[in-house]
């Protein structure tokens, strides 16, 4: 992608001084496998927007909420050792991908997070607690693939107002029927139309 900056592996404060000179006016950046002690670095990217951590490991994520411009954030396999209580300050994030998380999935509350539209967990097999989805005022598209729910986990979604699409795929038949029942019911979509 034209204006992609991806990282990979090993990573040092050196090189996040590249970085930021470098690369400082990009809007879209990928880590993968990367160790990060603080992603403070990442605040001298002025105008990032979109930003995918991938196998990463970071101890002090907190940063994230100083990126005013951050409007994506996709995080895959990553290892946050102070947990993922930093999701609650990012009150900018408009979408938010939570994929591949091992270990239970415990959010916190995501009440000030006005901004967010879209909200998917992806292969989080111990996630099974939506409700502080409630809390986000402007939430309109979840979708929720290969987790611990089962479809009336989900009903606080589908009662919620301003959420207009809802996808989930569980294991057995006769709970993707009762899905697709509640989808008729509440008057909602699967899928956001072309």
């Amino acid at each position: 992608m034209k204006g992609k900056v991806v990282v990979e592996d090993k990573f040092a404060s050196l090189e996040e001084e590249v970085i930021k000179a470098k690369y400082g006016s990009k809007r879209v950046f990928e880590f993968w496998r990367t160790n990060h002690a603080s992603l403070s670095f990442l605040t001298g990217l002025s105008d990032i927007e979109d930003l995918s951590l991938i196998n990463a490991k970071i101890e002090d994520p907190s940063a994230l909420s100083c990126l005013t411009t951050l409007k994506r954030l996709f995080l895959n396999g990553v290892k946050v050792s102070s947990g993922f209580g930093f999701l609650s300050g990012l009150s900018q994030i408009e979408e938010l991908y939570l994929l591949n998380l091992k270990g239970e999935l415990a959010l916190p509350s995501l009440k000030g997070l006005d901004s967010l539209k879209t909200f998917r967990v992806w292969g989080c097999k111990r996630f099974s607690d939506v409700s502080v989805l409630e809390e986000a005022q402007g939430l309109e598209e979840v979708e929720f693939v290969d987790t611990a729910m089962e479809p009336d986990d989900l009903l606080v979604l589908f009662e919620k107002a301003s959420i207009k699409y809802i996808n989930s795929q569980f294991r057995t038949k006769k709970q993707n029927d009762v899905f697709s029942e509640y989808l008729v019911k509440f008057n909602k979509n699967q899928y956001r139309g072309p």
